[in-house]
């Protein structure tokens, strides 16, 4: 059955789920419950939300910083990678969201040489994210070339 006119739709879906202390609950339904309050000044109102984005950027300032970059090797780019990294100490390595390696990060070391068990196909996403304590804290990602 099509809608009248000769007008067509499509719908994409997709379920999204929260992370770190709320790990698995899903966003719809239930919206978005934040860990600290603000409330709306006049500023924010009729100034773009100048103060609130005060406000965040000094809550942002007081979190820890941490980086990950991923860059595949040119002598093997489907299986050799040099990861850079920062305020972290576990690599995990996924090629198309498979889980493929595990790698602890020396806390003196900031680039990570890995090599996957098998060379990943071409056109594949190969996908690191990084923890610090166990809490999943950064990712990235980069796509094989053929």
């Amino acid at each position: 059955m099509g809608l009248p006119g000769g007008i067509s739709m499509r719908v994409a879906a997709r379920r999204c789920t929260r992370v770190g202390s709320r790990s698995g609950i899903p966003v719809e339904d239930y919206g978005v419950v934040t860990d600290m309050r603000y409330f709306m000044t006049k500023e924010d109102v009729v100034s773009n939300n100048q103060n609130l984005k005060a406000a965040a950027a000094k809550f942002l300032k007081a979190l820890p910083n941490q980086a990950l970059r991923l860059t595949s090797d040119p002598a093997e780019p489907h299986q050799k990678f040099s990861v850079e990294c920062s305020n972290i100490d576990r690599i995990d390595l996924f090629v198309n969201d498979r889980p493929t390696l595990s790698s602890e990060v020396p806390a003196s070391q900031s680039h990570v040489p890995v090599r996957l068990p098998f060379p990943a196909p071409g056109g594949s996403v190969v996908s690191a994210n990084g923890y610090r304590k166990g809490e999943f804290v950064v990712s990235t990602r980069v796509k094989i070339t053929s």
